[in-house]
């Protein structure tokens, strides 16, 4: 995969490439060079050959030890390369420059920053009961992490940390609640999402962010109205789950608050039906093929992929092409990183880590100088980088998502006519409005639930 990948830049950009040198590793999400097996004879393949160097991935498959040691008796010259652009400069001596750190677009930051003071304003509100409890003693975990992430300005990971904080409250408000109380709830819930998602449907998308907004927002009412249509489906409105509805209700304010992001791209492109379609099914193809793969090779289930993939095709037959495009690149993602975690020991997950890490910082890099600030790719990337040290296995994850939609305008063409102006103040007035109305709700009901105690 990475000699192949070599060879189609070389052929692309007209930089001819040395006829003396072997490469082996795959190639991977981001441009990382993955391990490889059989390292050892090709390197004496290509010794016998009369090549002067093979270059090899930065990470290795089996006993890392031995071959260091045949390294030692090697006449051929061997170099490690962790990422394509790495790889490209030991071949040609060229590298793209690329920035120190990345310039996070002000608008993002605006729009993310308040995004977790909505968020963790709800969690404020609902720690007051100051229960002693599981869920009270996880909330207030969680939202000190919000608050460091937050003076720290990394505002997705805040925005994460509250909306886990909330999902855990949420469950301690509602535990106590009547089936009836519980069933206006999930009435209320069941009419907001139904109204919400009717505007989200006929917003345009015309920019990445305005796609990825769509994506995100959508699939958070998806999630929020799983138990409602799940409720709906077997009838049984006598035994309203407070745990299923609570996740339900922080999937669905989620949804409101990220809504804010329509209407902040700049570069358009062209987003019609057929076009999103085509990458709908071009993304389906891709993960298939690794799927594929890894079914070949390695008996391991895969149901969270799978799953993904039953919902990216359900999408695709229901003509959401863009929620179709988020399953199937999440589910690329999560075969690409099985693939790669596979190959190598626990031993070398924390420099896997370190090289996706400044992989995605590239990524992220090459967007904006193409005019475009990709909000999943870095939010996903920033909240890696404040799990990296408690959870790097959830981080490695994140990771994976953030390379697989940082790039997603490779799959589109520029839109060459002026953009037509539309209204997005209408979806920002209803998130509002819908949180406002929430908030109110919550203060009603902890208010009763005082006066019952009191009682």
């Amino acid at each position: 995969g990475a000699a192949i990948t070599l060879l189609t830049i070389s052929v692309l950009s007209g930089q001819p490439l040395p006829g003396d040198i072997a490469v082996t590793g795959t190639i991977n999400s981001g441009g990382l060079i993955g391990p490889v097996a059989g390292i050892k004879p090709k390197i004496e393949a290509a010794q016998n050959e009369g090549l002067r160097m093979v270059v090899i991935p930065t990470i290795i498959m089996g006993n890392t030890t031995e071959l260091e040691e045949f390294l030692n008796t090697t006449q051929i010259d061997v170099v490690r390369a962790s990422s394509i652009d790495d790889a490209f400069y030991k071949l040609t001596g060229k590298r793209k420059s690329v920035p120190a750190r990345i310039l996070v677009d002000p608008v993002f930051t605006d729009i993310m920053k308040g995004i977790s003071v909505v968020l963790c304003n709800m969690t404020q509100k609902l720690l007051v009961d100051g229960t002693n409890t599981t869920e009270e003693e996880i909330g207030e975990e969680l939202y000190e992490k919000s608050v460091n992430a937050s003076l720290e300005g990394t505002y997705y990971s805040a925005a994460s940390f509250c909306f886990g904080a909330n999902v855990q409250l949420r469950k301690l408000d509602l535990k106590n609640k009547s089936n009836e109380e519980l069933f206006l709830i999930f009435q209320k819930l069941k009419n907001d999402i139904e109204k919400f998602e009717k505007i989200v449907d006929n917003a345009q998308v015309t920019t990445i962010a305005d796609l990825q907004a769509y994506m995100i927002v959508k699939e958070r009412i998806m999630d929020a109205g799983e138990y409602i249509r799940r409720v709906e489906r077997s009838g049984n409105f006598t035994n309203i789950s407070s745990d299923d509805l609570a996740y339900s209700i922080e999937r669905y304010n989620s949804a409101l608050t990220w809504a804010r992001f329509f209407g902040s791209g700049k570069k358009e492109y062209v987003m019609d039906n057929e076009v999103l379609k085509e990458v709908c099914i071009n993304k389906i193809a891709e993960t298939q093929t690794l799927l594929q793969y890894i079914g070949l090779y390695m008996k391991i289930p895969l149901q969270r992929t799978e799953k993904e993939m039953r919902y990216a095709r359900r999408d695709m037959a229901n003509g959401d092409y863009e929620l179709c495009i988020f399953k199937a690149s999440k589910a690329k993602a999560e075969s690409t990183l099985i693939l790669e975690a596979l190959s190598i020991t626990r031993e070398q997950l924390r420099a896997l880590l370190d090289q996706k890490l400044e992989l995605g910082r590239r990524n992220i890099m090459r967007a904006q100088e193409k005019g475009v600030f990709p909000i999943l790719g870095y939010s996903y990337y920033e909240y890696a980088n404040s799990l990296k040290e408690s959870d790097p296995d959830s981080a490695l994850l994140y990771l994976a998502y953030s390379n697989e939609l940082s790039n997603m305008d490779v799959y589109f063409k520029k839109k060459e006519a002026s953009r037509i102006s539309i209204d997005y103040r209408l979806l920002g007035v209803f998130a509002a409005g819908g949180i406002f109305g929430a908030l109110i709700v919550l203060i009603i009901t902890m208010s009763v639930g005082h006066k019952k105690k009191k009682r």
